[in-house]
């Protein structure tokens, strides 16, 4: 028998007493924020995209419910706007091509994108207008497949909104994850110390050519850096082929480095990357730049990957192989872009958990 019991009276006056303390508190802080935005502190200055019916129903939503704290600074005329003779009053500042300079003279921090018809490309050039600036998006959809795996969806009482942050400046990706970085990887370095030593002999045994690999590769805002990792293939295994993608039953993989692929052990110099600053522990992998100049021609959106660091592991290498064409790119970059606009500690640690299983099981290829 238990020593100590909680009797059921006990726990309802406990969730009274906690219900009567929050309940004022929450109606206190709502009161004081409501009083706030009404002086302007607080709100988010935004921008509509689209002189058209579906621009002036968000009007209207985020008029109607100004709790929400967004400001309606004006509206911006869309290249295909349909012929429409807007209401008296509705304040147009401007056009498509010049929205960059209207978010930074207004300090615009959110772009509700109001297309007459929001279909994939369209969606993708008018993003690509305002990537760059220090906003957040917020699209009044179609259909949900215009940006599969890239956007986040949210409402605005009964208004369905897809949002995307183009502003990933948090104090999370800033700072806390640099520190993070630095020391989990001084860490991994010393406690994988002996295991330099195991893997420069094997290969040393096993072929004849340096224990390391250098190659360029494309980093946070487009910097090129060169990334290490043990060699793995063949030494000058590009020296006929010119730069190509590994293939599973790639001929130039020798027999160490194929162990050393499947648990993931050629990875372990870029520890070396994450301690200069030039990679993350997690993040999207960092490109060569032979094949990025290639993948931003294919995919308009391809250089977002480029405002993090990239990573020694990420949410799309934990869901899939190793690269060995563009179709495994393009099926990456919606993983890649779920992390970008996720970006969190708690997605972090999952990835970092992810890996950790990955590199024990030998699920490498």
């Amino acid at each position: 028998p238990l020593k100590y019991a909680i009797h059921a009276s006990a726990i309802i006056k406990y969730w009274l007493i906690f219900a009567l303390i929050s309940l004022p508190l929450r109606f206190g802080f709502r009161t004081m924020q409501k009083a706030l935005l009404r002086r302007g502190i607080g709100q988010r200055r935004t921008l509509i995209m689209g002189v058209n019916q579906r621009g002036i129903r968000a009007e209207q939503e985020i008029l109607d419910h100004d709790q929400q704290g967004f400001d309606v600074v004006g509206f911006v005329r869309s290249n295909d706007d349909p012929v429409f003779t807007p209401p008296s009053g509705l304040n147009i500042i401007g056009a498509e091509n010049e929205i960059r300079n209207l978010i930074l003279q207004n300090q615009v921090s959110d772009v509700v994108l109001a297309l007459e018809k929001p279909e994939h490309e369209r969606v993708m050039s008018a993003i690509n207008n305002i990537n760059g600036t220090p906003v957040s998006i917020r699209i009044v959809p179609d259909l949900y497949e215009v940006i599969s795996g890239l956007a986040r969806t949210g409402q605005l009482y009964g208004l369905p909104l897809l949002d995307i942050n183009l502003n990933i400046t948090t104090f999370y990706n800033r700072i806390f994850k640099r520190l993070l970085d630095l020391v989990i990887a001084t860490a991994g370095f010393i406690v994988t110390s002996p295991v330099w030593l195991l893997v420069a002999a094997a290969i040393k045994i096993d072929t004849r050519g340096p224990i390391l690999y250098s190659q360029m590769r494309v980093g946070l805002n487009n910097r090129e850096f060169k990334i290490f990792k043990f060699r793995s293939m063949i030494d000058n295994a590009e020296a006929m082929t010119g730069p190509v993608w590994a293939r599973e039953a790639d001929q130039r993989i020798t027999s160490v480095g194929r162990l050393l692929r499947r648990f993931r052990l050629d990875e372990i110099p870029q520890l070396l990357n994450i301690m200069k600053g030039d990679m993350s522990l997690v993040g999207p992998r960092p490109e060569r730049p032979y094949f990025v100049d290639q993948l931003i021609n294919e995919y308009p959106f391809y250089h977002r990957r480029h405002r993090v660091r990239p990573g020694l592991s990420g949410w799309a290498q934990i869901k899939r192989p190793y690269d060995s064409d563009l179709e495994d790119v393009r099926q990456k970059l919606k993983y890649d872009f779920f992390y970008i606009e996720s970006l969190s500690f708690s997605l972090d640690l999952t990835i970092i958990l992810n890996t950790i299983w990955v590199v024990l099981s030998g699920k490498g290829r």
